[in-house]
Order: C-alpha cells, then sequence, then structure tokens
C-alpha cells in the first residue's frame, strides 16, 4: 500500500481496511508515517502495521511486475509523491498537489512533471482540490510569509486554528 501524503482523507480509513486486505506493508514517507501511527492508536485492537519510509528518489519493488520511485511534489504537507512504472506501459499516480508559482507568477517545481511529458506514459492519474476553479490558489511560499509577518507584527497572544495535517504552513 502506498500512502501519499498524512491528510486524514488519505490515512484515515487505514485502521478500518488494513486486516480486511491482510496488513500489507505501508510504504510512506517519515511524517505521514508518523501521522498513521497516531491514527492507528486510536484502534488499540487493531494490527501493528508495518510501514516502510521512503525519500524522495526512493525506488521500491511491488511484486513482479510493478515498481514505484517516489519524487516531491507541492502541497500542504511536504511529501514524496510517486510515480508507478510496468514494464508494458508506464503510468504515473500522484496524491494531491499543486503547482507553486514564484513572485513574478511563472510556475516553480515543475521538474518532475516536464520529465514525465517526456517520457512515454500512456496515463496520468492526479488529483489538486478546485481544480477546476478558474485561476491560482496562492502560492505555499506566500502563505509561509504572511503567516510570518502576521505573528512577528502580533503585539499580544497569538491563536491558531488548523487541522492537524497542515503542517506544511505550521
Amino acid at each position: 500500500m502506498i500512502i501519499s501524503h498524512g491528510h486524514l482523507d488519505h490515512v484515515g480509513g487505514i485502521p478500518y481496511l488494513v486486516e480486511d486486505i491482510g496488513n500489507p506493508t505501508i510504504f510512506t514517507t517519515q511524517i505521514t508515517k508518523a501521522i498513521i501511527q497516531k491514527r492507528q492508536a486510536e484502534f488499540p485492537h487493531g494490527p501493528t502495521l508495518n510501514i516502510e519510509e521512503v525519500t524522495t528518489g526512493s525506488k521500491i519493488k511491488l511484486g513482479k511486475y510493478l515498481s514505484a520511485k517516489f519524487f516531491t511534489i507541492c502541497h500542504t504537507i511536504r511529501m514524496p509523491s510517486v510515480s508507478s512504472l510496468k514494464p508494458a506501459w508506464q503510468h504515473y499516480l500522484s496524491g494531491d498537489f499543486k503547482i507553486d508559482r514564484d513572485a513574478n507568477g511563472k510556475p516553480i517545481h515543475t521538474e518532475e512533471f516536464e520529465a514525465i511529458g517526456k517520457e512515454n506514459n500512456l496515463l496520468l492519474l492526479m488529483e489538486s482540490t478546485n481544480s477546476e476553479e478558474p485561476g491560482f490558489s496562492i502560492s505555499e511560499a506566500v502563505a509561509r510569509e504572511n503567516l510570518k509577518k502576521i505573528c512577528s507584527e502580533a503585539k499580544g497572544r497569538i491563536i491558531i486554528g488548523t487541522f492537524s495535517s497542515l503542517l506544511e504552513r505550521l
């Protein structure tokens, strides 16, 4: 099982399904592993999970024909995405992503996507919240700078509400 990142919509169901699918090895990043383990602790009668950490550049074999290579993409949580390869055909599967932009509006950190476009791929599967909406979402760098400014200029206590896996901005 490959878990692209630690948002609850990607890891929340693991305690409910892992036994039904034979408690497979879970491949994911260090931070997502910690989030999965924290979630699993809410289910004390569940199995001990077998989680193997991957990093950008990791390559793993999945059975006889399938392998996966991990690379980093922009999102609201630092994580690699996954490119899955099969000898007879290729496809790429990504978790959530966004294409971030620099101060001039130029797309940045697109090297992996550009490399994917130069290969003989038959399928690209990706998801991106609100991708059907016109325009661009705010850059993560801009969000971080705005939060830094707000916190550094605050005259008193700062109370921040967020969901637990929005770690990139924290």
